[in-house]
């Protein structure tokens, strides 16, 4: 960070004395969006395409600040156009690529994410975007077989340890998912994505205690992450603990008021709870003694409510 710090304080200094540098106009929009500034980001971008308005190159920077700003259409013409001057630019495929999938159009993701792996540059990254697409496809077996490339030539690559633990989870191999996952926590040992897709694995093998401590250290990092609160709620509700659960299903909607899952996990806990209160029994340990039949509801609802988190975020 203050190498970026540095850098833009330089790139200012050289910008005054020649305010149309598109090198130094292109690399301070670069830095800025290192510091999420993305406004300023644009600000010089767009000045340097009124300078250099055929560079494949400007349109595809600026085409990530569109998407890291979630403008998956104005990103999408950006990379549209750059790919019309260099139609076999690596980073101009791959990266349209992504943004086909972020707007659900898998197939012509795979088209493009195919011709940027023939271009052979920056394999790894390609393979792990292909992984990710075939995942989003439920073409899980072509999904774990381009992550298993990325490993074999990066065998500590944070990212396809973290997709491929995530993906064995979704298809029931989880002593291959704690794998992937405990391998990749011994790297980080604070991997947010990783904690939490740890703990989805352990509470889907049962281990419910070690799922809420994989969840805690995830929140401790990100206390209103709503996907893992929603994790979590799923994970009491397992345990029996409705209290708990409830209250995360309520604070995961509250953040994410959209999320359909989040909603209708809320309303089958909400539900359940209250057809549970006009059947409990405190106990002096104020343990409780529950409507077997309303819980198993509970847990039949929410049981394939997880969210294995980093698969659709890289």
């Amino acid at each position: 960070m203050k190498k970026n710090e540095e850098s833009l304080a330089d790139l200012n200094k050289s910008l005054e004395i020649e305010p149309n540098n598109v090198f130094a106009l292109n690399t301070r929009g670069n830095t800025y969006l290192a510091f999420k500034k993305y406004e300023e980001s644009l600000a010089d971008l767009n000045k340097s395409f009124e300078i250099m308005p055929k560079s494949a190159w400007l349109l595809g920077t600026r085409g990530c600040v569109y998407f890291v700003m979630g403008r998956y259409e104005e990103s999408l013409v950006d990379f549209t156009e750059s790919l019309k001057i260099e139609p076999n630019n690596e980073f101009g495929l791959r990266g349209r690529g992504i943004i086909y999938r972020k707007m659900n159009r898998y197939k012509e993701s795979l088209i493009d994410l195919n011709n940027a792996l023939g271009t052979n540059q920056n394999i790894i990254y390609t393979l792990g975007e292909l992984g990710i697409t075939y995942c989003m496809l439920k073409l899980f077996e072509d999904s774990i077989t381009n992550l298993n490339k990325v490993l074999k030539i990066k065998p500590n690559d944070v990212a396809a340890l973290n997709n491929r633990g995530a993906i064995y989870c979704m298809i029931n191999k989880y002593e291959e998912s704690l794998a992937d996952l405990d391998k990749l926590l011994k790297i980080n040992l604070n991997n947010q994505f990783a904690l939490n897709n740890r703990g989805v694995t352990y509470c889907m093998m049962g281990r419910y205690e070690e799922s809420l401590a994989d969840l805690n250290n995830s929140l401790k990092f990100k206390p209103n992450d709503a996907f893992v609160l929603r994790n979590r709620g799923v994970t009491y509700c397992l345990m029996g603990k409705l209290t708990e659960s409830l209250a995360d299903f309520h604070k995961s909607k509250e953040i994410k008021s959209n999320d359909v899952t989040t909603l209708k996990n809320y309303e089958a806990a909400h539900y359940n709870f209250t057809r549970l209160n006009k059947s409990l029994e405190i106990k002096q340990s104020n343990e409780w003694e529950m409507d077997f039949e309303a819980f198993i509801g509970l847990k039949t609802k929410v049981s394939n409510s997880f969210n294995l988190y980093g698969i659709w975020n890289l």
